[in-house]
């Protein structure tokens, strides 16, 4: 269920997005999350799985989020036909939240006792 993701800067995430689209038909999947830079995931490149009529599978990977500032964000998809018919999946609500890594890398900060 995609509404109200959350997850940390550096995670790896499965979301499983539910659309009221067909998608029994769909030959690619693009998922988008409006960050800076996007984070693009598609079924033919990488990032999709399992697709079934109304429902879809997206890993978002550490390497994806470890540079986007921490905040909220929109996520949209849409899907394409076998006939090349293109059409854009509606969410309710279609936020994510990116959170600050609670991960300390080496060097940053007090935080080593």
């Amino acid at each position: 269920m995609a509404a109200g993701i959350t997850l940390y800067q550096g995670e790896t995430k499965l979301i499983i997005v539910e659309t009221n689209e067909d998608l029994s038909s769909a030959v690619e999947i693009e998922f988008r999350v409006d960050t800076n830079p996007q984070i693009i995931k598609t079924l033919t490149g990488s990032g999709i799985a399992n697709v079934t009529t109304t429902q879809f599978e997206v890993t978002i990977e550490p390497e994806d989020t470890e540079s986007v500032p921490a905040g909220p964000y929109k996520y949209q998809m849409r899907s394409t036909d076998n006939s090349g018919n293109i059409t854009n999946g509606k969410f309710s609500p279609n936020k994510m939240q990116i959170k600050p890594s609670i991960f300390v890398t080496q060097g940053q900060g007090n935080d080593y006792n």
